[in-house]
């Protein structure tokens, strides 16, 4: 809520007045939900055909599974629910809304792109503890790209990194329930 009230309008007009508007994305939705998909199905293969999962097998497995979670969350859900316009038509038009349940082509809370970074990088934080300064420092380099580049406001990243981080606890926490565990 501060970043709502506080933080995200000067940070949207420094930033375009600074680095301009936004380009268009190179990776959206359907193309990165669309390879992790396939990695699942691709290492679930070589499992049946094996028998076993090995621990990265297992480790992707469970990032895909978050990373779908996460994006079917954010899309279908919370998106729409929220329907805030995005940081250019703050700076362009002074809109600075939260359209409750009237979703938008172009929704930008929470931040779809922090949802899958943070959800893939929360299942490697928990499998493999000597890359977790990496799983905190990439997730957050490119949330302060998409703010910088006017693509969100910081409280969509805050969300977005909420939501993955949420996700990515989740799935592997299902996991263990349902099938083999997971070391820790």
């Amino acid at each position: 809520m501060f970043s709502i009230f506080y933080i995200d309008r000067p940070v949207a007009s420094w930033a375009a007045g600074v680095f301009g508007f936004p380009r268009p994305a190179l990776l959206n939705y359907p193309w990165l939900t669309l390879a992790a998909m396939l990695a699942i199905l691709v290492v679930a293969g070589q499992a049946v055909q094996r028998n076993s999962l090995s621990h990265l097998s297992r480790t992707l497995i469970l990032s895909g599974f978050a990373l779908a979670w996460g994006v079917c969350t954010t899309e279908f859900l919370l998106k729409p629910m929220f329907g805030r316009q995005p940081p250019a038509e703050w700076v362009i038009h002074g809109t600075y809304v939260f359209s409750w349940l009237l979703p938008t082509d172009n929704s930008s809370f929470p931040s779809g792109h922090a949802v899958q970074m943070a959800a893939v990088a929360a299942v490697f934080w928990r499998a493999y503890p000597p890359w977790r300064r990496l799983c905190v420092g990439l997730p957050l380099l490119f949330s302060a790209v998409f703010v910088f580049g006017n693509w969100h406001y910081v409280s969509d990243v805050i969300a977005g990194l909420f939501v993955g981080v949420t996700a990515g606890l989740i799935v592997p926490a299902l996991w263990n329930i349902a099938g083999p565990r997971l070391p820790e």
